[in-house]
């Protein structure tokens, strides 16, 4: 009897061995996963960041070039504006033919000088540290920071599309209007200028909080 006792109670300690082992390999193996994923989160992450500070960079070489020109632009167009004999030059002549007409004087190479390339800032780096859901592992403050600094990129760059289909489409410009459209072609640039510099100072804020590599 007594012997029948200590083998059941062997068995028993084995059974329970047995399932602790097995739980304890589970519990291994789920945690194992755990850290296997966590640490290719954090690799792409430091891709990611390593992608979009390279993107910032660019972005901030675009606008300081950009920016000079269209703060031109406003001071050329106001030079422009202000001469005694303005209605004459202007006289029959549509806002795009004035335009074309005094582009030396106006220092006029366009919307957006051709001598800034590419022509668009960048936001392609962003988007694929979105797409590969990887903002969650990223500092919060610094994840606010580029969300502000690319919405705002994506204010500018919609405000240059919609200034180039409004100013580089052939519409038939009133020549009674002609003044008054050089005066609102003035105040685009102006705008162009306002918030390229806003942004200009904003990625170089969210470059001070990048993490370095």
């Amino acid at each position: 009897m007594y012997k029948m006792v200590h083998m059941g109670k062997i068995r028993l300690l084995n059974v329970l061995a047995e399932a602790a082992l097995i739980v304890f390999s589970i519990l291994l193996a789920l945690y194992t996963n755990r850290w296997r994923e966590e640490h290719a989160a954090r690799q792409r992450v430091d891709r990611d960041l390593a992608a979009v500070r390279v993107e910032l960079g660019e972005n901030r070489a675009i606008l300081a070039d950009a920016l000079p020109y269209h703060r031109q632009e406003v001071e050329s167009f106001g030079k422009f504006l202000a001469r005694p004999d303005l209605e004459r030059l202007v006289k029959g002549k549509n806002m795009m033919q004035a335009v074309y007409a005094y582009h030396d004087a106006l220092s006029w190479h366009g919307i957006w000088h051709p001598n800034v390339t590419p022509g668009n800032l960048s936001d392609t780096a962003w988007k694929t540290a979105l797409a590969n859901g990887d903002l969650p592992f990223m500092d919060p403050d610094l994840v606010k920071s580029l969300t502000d600094y690319y919405t705002f990129q994506g204010t500018l760059m919609n405000t240059i599309k919609l200034v180039g289909q409004i100013y580089m489409s052939p519409p038939p410009y009133d020549r009674a209007q002609t003044v008054t459209m050089l005066y609102t072609m003035q105040g685009t640039y102006r705008q162009l200028a306002d918030q390229e510099g806003s942004l200009l100072e904003e990625v170089d804020e969210t470059l001070k909080v990048m993490p370095r590599s």
